[in-house]
């Protein structure tokens, strides 16, 4: 008897992009055939894997249509496609379009061309800030801005397909990914990156607020991992936690990148960025329990990894200072 491997098939939204990318080799180099959906206006072809026979289609998640034809023959789509946090502040339209038609257009089309399972990424910032911690995934949702509110948007506009059409559909909360492949340029700059590129080119860091901020940062093939996870072992119409479960300040966040990037520098603390949250903790304990999922990639040891990273790709450090706004909102 011949046998064949099953080789299975995703869609990746915004899988040029930084989560998405990083899915993206994840998947190649498990075998998966994978289209990746993306206009382009943030993510990078540089950010993909370059073997792998990925096919590309370069559309808006809102063009219907085009959705329609992108997503058939799928077994599932994970759906990253995303304008961020910061470009909620300065044009909250754009995101609300994005973020909550965008899903809801490619959750139709799944749902409409029969793919097996749709995979939303959603956002630890649809929780807002902590009332309680760690934070389960039954802890309230008041998300600060229209980034937060439009994530919240995309899940029950998910979760609702599951509810009435009894859709497979699933909800990953990742909390403050960063490693490979993130921004650093423009409102799309996180801040890992944005310290990096300052403390390799010798200027003071910036903090918006005073640096008692708290997030849980998860390096970003941790995550990925616990994505394919909640393909893998999740349960439909339920929401899973991707984090590392460890709560770090802004502020001990910037000592960690100075002391590993070999810099002695002043820390400049400036106004708070508007709709900030406050405090971000995630409890891991249902992913631990149901995937057997846990993230294994402390704090230092990822920036490390990023700065690696980074230098690799950016041997002079000036180059990517010229894409940098101060204030990026």
């Amino acid at each position: 008897f011949l046998t064949f491997d099953l080789i299975m098939k995703a869609i990746v939204t915004g899988g040029a992009g930084f989560i998405g990318s990083n899915l993206v080799s994840l998947l190649v180099n498990r075998g998966w055939e994978v289209v990746v959906i993306d206009d382009f206006s943030i993510g990078k072809e540089e950010n993909l894997p370059v073997d792998g026979g990925i096919t590309i289609v370069k559309s808006d998640i809102c063009n219907k249509p085009r959705m329609s034809e992108a997503v058939q023959g799928a077994d599932v789509v994970f759906h990253l496609a995303v304008q961020c946090v910061r470009k909620s502040i300065r044009d909250p339209w754009i995101v609300h379009d994005v973020n909550s038609t965008g899903t809801l257009s490619v959750l139709d089309a799944a749902y409409q061309n029969g793919v097996k399972k749709f995979i939303y990424i959603s956002s630890s910032e649809a929780y807002g800030s902590a009332i309680a911690v760690p934070m389960k995934e039954t802890h309230p949702m008041n998300p600060t801005t229209v980034y937060g509110a439009s994530k919240l948007a995309g899940e029950n506009y998910s979760l609702a397909y599951f509810r009435t059409y009894n859709y497979p559909v699933l909800v990953v909360r990742p909390f403050n990914t960063y490693g490979y492949n993130e921004h650093f340029e423009g409102p799309y700059g996180e801040v890992i990156p944005r310290f990096v590129v300052r403390a390799l080119n010798n200027l003071p860091l910036q903090i918006f607020g005073d640096g008692h901020q708290t997030r849980d940062f998860t390096f970003v093939t941790d995550t990925t991992l616990g994505i394919l996870g909640v393909y893998e072992k999740g349960r439909a119409g339920e929401i899973y936690n991707i984090a590392r479960g460890q709560e770090v300040s802004i502020k001990e966040l910037a000592n960690i990148v100075l002391k590993l990037c070999g810099r002695d520098l002043h820390i400049d603390f400036l106004d708070p960025r508007p709709g900030d949250v406050l405090r971000h903790f995630a409890d891991t304990g249902k992913a631990k329990r149901e995937l057997g999922y846990e993230a294994k990639i402390e704090i230092e040891t990822g920036v490390k990894k990023y700065l690696d990273w980074f230098k690799n790709k950016f041997p002079d450090p000036a180059q990517a200072l010229k894409f940098y706004e101060e204030k990026n909102w």
